[in-house]
């Protein structure tokens, strides 16, 4: 969402796995700037004679670009890390710079927003009720696989019909 397109680019989808996998990930410090929401063809500054390019947002077709806040790109970067055991951890980007800037009781939202702290420490508990509720039961799926079953049964039955005459 920052930059309005992925880390890496490829032509289709398996390439795509394959840059993840391979390639350093680039990210920019600049970003083109957004385009007016509020600004209509009509209203642009072609034909109103302002420039956008200044503040935040830029005309359509504009090339206007804008620096990535350095919190910012030290959050991706650290976020993109391939190794897994390099990679910044859930709690050190919950107290990241970046993320609790804005926050004005960051300590505060650390400390309820940590499922640790709703459980005491506890594993969760999942009681009979909830399990009845989200698993469903095997002769709904029993059914289902049987009527599967049949269907392709039956095409590959006129198929195979088909193929005699």
């Amino acid at each position: 969402l920052i930059y309005a397109r992925l880390p890496f680019r490829a032509e289709d989808e398996y390439q795509l796995y394959r840059a993840i996998a391979n390639e350093e990930v680039y990210i920019p410090r600049r970003r083109l700037k957004a385009v007016d929401p509020s600004c209509s063809t009509s209203q642009s500054p072609l034909n109103t004679g302002m420039s956008l390019s200044a503040g935040p947002y830029r005309e359509e077709g504009e090339l206007a670009f804008e620096d990535i806040d350095e919190e910012l790109h030290d959050l991706l970067s650290r976020l993109l890390i391939k190794n897994p055991a390099e990679r910044i951890k859930l709690r050190e980007v919950k107290s990241h710079s970046w993320v609790v800037r804005d926050i004005d009781d960051s300590i505060g939202w650390l400390e309820a927003s940590d499922p640790s702290q709703r459980t005491a420490g506890k594993r969760i508990q999942v009681d009979d009720r909830e399990l009845e509720r989200a698993v469903i039961p095997i002769t709904l799926l029993e059914r289902a696989r049987s009527a599967v079953k049949t269907a392709v049964g039956k095409v590959i039955g006129v198929k195979a019909l088909a193929g005699e005459l």
